[in-house]
């Protein structure tokens, strides 16, 4: 008997946190639907600052988080729905994946779509991609997850996965991108008004009958307690969500009170290298003896300001203050 969960929140680190607890401990086979509000989340391997435009995520307050499975980076918004397989055996071959995607093709199907499940992680309908899908296994079993676009902001999501090719130079793997779209635009005439909490209530009842007419559930409270947890201790870190093992290199640049500044490093193992200044500015000391109090430093915003607030910058760089050069040697911006 399949389990089918449908997720109340719309935070995606604990829904991750969920999905990870559940990958690794379940013991019986899992169904669950679930959205985020928005947000990019990372495959495992990638260098999240090389697939992202870090300015744009931040003005718009795009939640960025990492999964545990590879592939490429995603966008969710509210006109999205994610679904998760988990299976209690590994799983990995050709045949699996059509597998784990038949509820959603054929919940699509039920509406008059031309839906199938195509290459190695893709559902497309009407020749374009509305659900791409990756997974792992934790622990001798298989988690196999997906997007459902639905009315999702295609022009938010081409916005946010363009990363700056000229700030970020990464080894890292990178995103395929292809061509998407709604399935609200490909639905017949006669469900052209269907809205994205009716599409929703449409998946619950189809996949409850393909599972055998069981019922969705929300989560156990004891669960609920560890995703929490888990949401804290890792999916809510920027170690966890920024932090990367593959070496790359940075370029940025800024204005301030006393004039322009480059910062050209280095980071491997998430630790800045190799720092060197530029620019027009003054100073009264060598900004040599600044840059080796930077060097060995995250990139994280937080961990930089403590060390820069207490520093007298404006000795190697007259009219810079600590949020300013904080800002300049963060990766996720």
């Amino acid at each position: 008997m399949t389990r089918l969960y449908f997720l109340q929140s719309n935070d995606p680190t604990y829904n991750l946190a969920v999905e990870e607890l559940l990958a690794c401990n379940a013991t019986e086979p899992v169904f669950m639907l679930w959205q985020n509000e928005p947000s990019i989340i990372i495959g495992r391997h990638q260098n999240t600052a090389a697939e992202i435009d870090g300015d744009f995520v931040k003005r718009r307050g795009i939640r960025v988080v990492r999964r545990i499975t590879g592939g490429g980076a995603v966008y969710h918004d509210l006109g999205n729905i994610n679904y998760s397989v988990i299976s209690l055996r590994r799983e990995w071959g050709a045949d699996s994946a059509a597998h784990f995607t038949a509820p959603i093709v054929n919940a699509l199907k039920a509406l008059g779509i031309n839906a199938e499940f195509s290459g190695r992680n893709d559902i497309l309908a009407n020749g374009l991609k509305v659900s791409g899908c990756a997974r792992s296994v934790p622990k001798d079993h298989t988690l196999f997850h997906g997007t459902l676009l639905f009315d999702t902001d295609l022009e938010i999501l081409s916005q946010a996965l363009k990363p700056d090719p000229d700030k970020i130079i990464s080894k890292g793997i990178k995103s395929v991108r292809a061509r998407v779209g709604n399935i609200k635009e490909m639905l017949p005439e006669d469900k052209a008004s269907m809205t994205m909490s009716e599409f929703t209530r449409h998946l619950l009842s189809t996949t409850a009958v393909f599972f055998g007419g069981e019922c969705f559930q929300q989560i156990p409270d004891g669960l609920a307690v560890e995703a929490e947890a888990l949401a804290n201790a890792k999916y809510r870190t920027w170690e966890w969500n920024y932090g990367s093992s593959i070496a790359y290199q940075v370029h940025k640049k800024t204005r301030f009170a006393g004039g322009s500044i480059h910062a050209d490093f280095n980071v491997g193992e998430n630790r800045i290298a190799d720092l060197r200044f530029t620019g027009d500015f003054f100073g009264s000391r060598p900004v040599e003896e600044l840059v080796a109090k930077i060097n060995g430093l995250s990139p994280n915003s937080e961990n930089l300001l403590k060390t820069l607030s207490a520093l007298p910058l404006t000795e190697w760089i007259a009219g810079i203050s600590a949020d300013i050069l904080a800002e300049l040697l963060t990766v996720e911006q």
